[in-house]
């Protein structure tokens, strides 16, 4: 299953998530400017996902009841990204890799098993875009804040980087 996204420009608003043939299939609501939080929502818009940044640069995934189903943290490395992506009981559900300068990212479970694939597919002079391509579709909604999670993380990155720099 693919589907694309984006965040906004603003990183707030309500964003559409399409399929390979641009047909809407849910949408992600980016709450506000000033906090890193948004919803996967279906069709109809109802929330079905949330994602938050929190404390310790950590990503945290929750269902519409607020039931946690995971946490993001990033691996430091010198030539590659990594990231964890923990069950609530502490144990690795997935690890999100990719090459030092690449947008492609593989999405590997607990087994080392292909469960995703995304990649950034634009970011030039807009909001950034995003490819998956989701190996079980059960995870669909819960890839969407993953990757998205990702997405934040590098933006806070860039942003210290930036600021370090000043």
């Amino acid at each position: 299953m693919i589907r694309y996204f984006s965040d906004n420009l603003f990183s707030a608003g309500i964003t559409e998530i399409y399929n390979e043939n641009k047909e809407t299939t849910g949408y992600l609501d980016l709450k506000n400017v000033f906090t890193s939080t948004l919803s996967v929502m279906d069709a109809e818009q109802q929330e079905l996902v949330k994602g938050k940044m929190g404390f310790f640069a950590h990503w945290t995934v929750s269902d519409a009841n607020d039931n946690k189903l995971g946490m993001l943290k990033q691996k430091f490395t010198l030539f590659s990204k990594k990231y964890h992506y923990f069950k609530p009981n502490g144990e690795i559900k997935y690890s999100i890799e990719s090459e030092a300068l690449s947008k492609e990212y593989d999405i590997l479970d607990d087994k080392g098993t292909l469960a995703a694939k995304f990649e950034r597919v634009s970011h030039f002079f807009s909001s950034p875009a995003y490819k998956l391509h989701v190996i079980n579709d059960g995870y669909l909604e819960e890839m969407i804040a993953i990757v998205m999670g990702v997405g934040k993380m590098q933006n806070q990155n860039a942003a210290a980087a930036s600021s370090s720099t000043t």
